[in-house]
């Protein structure tokens, strides 16, 4: 590999290559953080230096079951690593320019994020609607916009105090950066799955009570 630059989403050239949880490729996802990676706080060091520590680690997978993959983007002379994050300091774009540094030396040079238009004036309209994201409730393929946490059915299933802290807690800016989250929303998002997936299993019980009487 030749050079390795970061950049934003409004960034349109040709060596583009979009590793969001939103990618439509699927060559980029391979290097996408998980859903539930992207919904970890990273507003203070100790919780960036959690979700590198988590990152690194769906790398070394993602390695251990397909180099193929990594071997194929090592051999691009020139490749943009493009995600919506704002702050490329706390995104995993640099975690994986700096995770392909390593792996080949002395091919590779990090060239760092590229200098671009802001967001509103480079970007096609569809890139500032807000983008999908898969409900938080486990086993739910649903997909919901950025400001949900759940699909409706799951989301009427957490209880209302639970509601009441994450929407008191829930940060606009997150939205389009997960960066922002606070912590007392990402305690409440668990607490919320928690709930949900006890919701569920007390009605498959019941349906297998029901079912046997």
């Amino acid at each position: 590999m030749g050079k390795i630059w970061t950049a934003g989403p409004s960034y349109q050239g040709t060596d583009r290559l979009d590793i969001s949880v939103a990618t439509k490729s699927h060559f980029g996802l391979a290097f996408a953080p998980n859903p539930d990676m992207e919904r970890l706080p990273r507003d203070n060091d100790k919780a960036w230096g959690e979700y590198q520590t988590e990152y690194h680690a769906r790398m070394r997978r993602v390695w251990a079951r397909n180099q193929l993959t990594f071997h194929k983007l090592l051999e691009k002379a020139e490749v943009t690593l493009v995600c919506s994050c704002a702050d490329p300091e706390r995104c995993h774009r640099s975690l994986l320019a700096e995770y392909l540094g390593r792996a080949d030396p002395e091919r590779t040079h990090l060239c760092g994020e590229r200098d671009q238009l802001p967001l509103a004036k480079a970007a096609p309209p569809a890139l500032l609607r807000p983008q999908l994201m898969r409900c938080f409730a486990e086993g739910c393929g649903m997909s919901v916009g950025r400001d949900k946490l759940m699909c409706k059915q799951d989301w009427d299933l957490i209880p209302k105090p639970v509601q009441d802290t994450l929407r008191a807690t829930f940060r606009k800016g997150q939205v389009l950066d997960p960066a922002v989250m606070s912590e007392a929303y990402v305690n409440a998002a668990r607490e919320a799955r928690t709930e949900v997936a006890a919701a569920h299993l007390r009605r498959q019980r019941g349906a297998k009570v029901g079912a046997a009487q």
